[in-house]
């Protein structure tokens, strides 16, 4: 087994060989994490940022800065960190709620907000970008495109994906084909909730999607979504290699969120979603609660894991026909890594 890192609310859990080897920030709720830069979501005094253990500048807004809702704009949490690729070693991304992207160009030594997408009309006219489950809109997902690191995908919820080609000068919507059907206009321009977004990294034009209103995957770089499946659910994972094949976590709906029919479950399709297939062999038969969230469930080669909402962790060394419980015994999972 590989070696795994857990953001849980309660710590960075880390665990080799099926051992846990550490716990770093113990009692912090650790958002997100990337190589040694670890994003925390404090209680009293907000959201914080580290590398190797130490605290470092975090984003700040630029004074001024008004919310969708006409509030003063200050830092709540740090949703996703995202290297630049190879084109530029020295840079990062941060994804934020209140709804901001922010780029460092010196390795987080200092950071911007990215204007051209704080300042997107969808944004300003106060009506296409609102909380999801939140008070605010907030950005969660970053995808750097692998052969062309000025091309970044965004994702908002609720508003929508945005993509630029000029590393976040001019932003682009990417919605046709997607539903909020949560709202009076089932097709507006922005507004929509895609839960988690990914590109497939080989075949680049493919990514696909788990939304608020179902499954979705483009074969054009975003420019047009097809529904696979009306399925709830925040998290999806998608193969290294086939293009065609994609696991997700049921969950039953937005108001109750927890596992459809209570049993936790896992689903995959190898086909771009005309079948999917129960992929659940080793997982609890007893009714389950805990559900997965948006970062919660990573695949790398054969090997999958996911963590749960409940503090149970799942591994699978075989592309997911059979999971293995690694712990019960932590507390609500917010993001895992290989």
């Amino acid at each position: 087994m590989v070696k795994i890192r857990i953001g849980t609310s309660k710590g960075l859990v880390t665990y080799e060989n099926g051992i846990e080897m550490s716990c770093q920030y113990p009692g912090l709720n650790v958002t997100a994490f990337h190589n040694d830069f670890v994003a925390i979501a404090h209680k009293h005094w907000g959201a914080k940022l580290f590398r190797s253990g130490i605290p470092v500048s975090a984003p700040v807004f630029p004074q001024g800065s008004k919310t969708v809702s006409g509030q003063a704009a200050n830092l709540r949490q740090i949703w996703h960190i995202k290297e630049g690729g190879e084109k530029y070693p020295n840079r990062l991304w941060i994804a934020t709620e209140p709804g901001a992207l922010f780029r460092s160009d010196d390795l987080g030594e200092s950071w911007k907000i990215v204007e051209g997408l704080w300042n997107h009309p969808t944004r300003i006219n106060g009506q296409h970008w609102f909380g999801a489950g939140k008070d605010l809109p907030f950005i969660h997902s970053i995808i750097v495109h692998p052969e062309n690191n000025d091309c970044i995908y965004v994702s908002v919820s609720c508003a929508g994906i945005f993509k630029t080609m000029d590393s976040g000068l001019t932003w682009e919507i990417m919605n046709d084909g997607m539903r909020a059907e949560y709202l009076p206009n089932p097709k507006p321009v922005a507004g929509y909730d895609p839960h988690q977004v990914l590109m497939h990294p080989k075949h680049t034009n493919v990514l696909w999607q788990q939304n608020h209103c179902g499954v979705y995957r483009s074969t054009n770089g975003g420019a047009q979504w097809d529904e696979l499946s009306k399925q709830y659910g925040f998290c999806i994972a998608i193969d290294d290699q086939e293009p065609d094949e994609a696991w997700i976590i049921p969950v039953e709906n937005e108001t109750s969120r927890i596992p459809t029919n209570r049993r936790l479950q896992v689903l995959r399709t190898r086909d771009s979603g005309i079948s999917w297939e129960d992929t659940s062999n080793g997982l609890p038969k007893t009714p389950f609660y805990g559900i997965v969230l948006r970062n919660g469930l990573v695949k790398k080669g054969r090997f999958m894991a996911f963590g749960t909402t409940n503090g149970n962790v799942y591994c699978s060394d075989d592309k997911g026909k059979t999971w293995q419980c690694l712990t019960t015994n932590l507390t609500k999972v917010n993001y895992i890594s290989f």
